[in-house]
């Protein structure tokens, strides 16, 4: 069931409108819908026509690809506070992927129509979205610099000091995706994933417990990209 609701603050502290003023956020907020999705279900699919673009509010997101094989390449893995699918608005008639939610989600819905409309009357608005669209650019880039240039165990690495939070001294991430989800994301398969955590951990870099992987010396593990 979908409805509205104020929600000025969570497009504001998104990446694509943080630049924008607070009219304009007003004008996108009363034409937005909040959608609420349980774990497995499809917000899109591949080929669906793009008729909006998505704000996560809180769960999980995966943006995955099913090859003509039927295996599953998985491209993103969305969290709290990330734009879902403004490309498809901005150069594409349909969703180039499918989105599926991994955990119970809160999205914001912005239509396509709405949103344009917005942008073709304030051309100010598209100066300012294309400067925060570029830092996602740079994101990508990064992506696939770490695709070609480093190996399994560097990817695994920047993952899980990107994902980790600091509680007292300690340095952890919490594995929220399976680790199938995991090989996937980083390139590789289950197995050979399974193998360069276990490496990390006999080399005293990683101690695992449900889950959760705590790094030992996080200096220590910087060093490994």
């Amino acid at each position: 069931m979908e409805k509205t609701f104020n929600l000025q603050n969570i497009l504001h502290n998104t990446f694509l409108f943080s630049n924008l003023d607070s009219t304009s956020i007003e004008q996108i907020a009363a034409e937005s819908l909040r959608v609420d999705i349980v774990r497995g279900e499809l917000l899109f699919s591949d080929g669906m026509e793009a008729l909006a673009f998505f704000v996560l509010i809180n769960g999980m997101i995966k943006i995955y690809k099913i090859s003509d094989e039927g295996s599953e390449q998985i491209l993103h893995i969305h969290q709290s506070g990330d734009i879902i699918a403004e490309g498809a608005i901005f150069d594409k008639q349909k969703y180039p992927a499918n989105g599926i939610a991994l955990q119970n989600c809160t999205l914001v819905k912005i239509p396509k129509d709405a949103f344009v409309s917005l942008i073709m009357k304030n051309p100010e608005v598209a100066l300012k979205i294309m400067g925060s669209y570029s830092r996602r650019l740079r994101m990508f880039v990064s992506m696939i610099e770490d695709f070609t240039l480093k190996d399994l165990e560097q990817r695994l690495v920047k993952y899980i000091i990107r994902n980790s939070k600091k509680k007292g001294a300690i340095n952890y991430c919490e594995l929220n995706v399976s680790k199938k989800e995991l090989a996937s994301l980083l390139g590789t398969i289950p197995e050979t994933l399974s193998r360069a955590l276990t490496g990390l951990k006999n080399k005293g870099y990683l101690t695992e417990s449900e889950g959760v992987f705590a790094i030992c010396d996080l200096e220590k593990f910087q060093t490994l990209l």
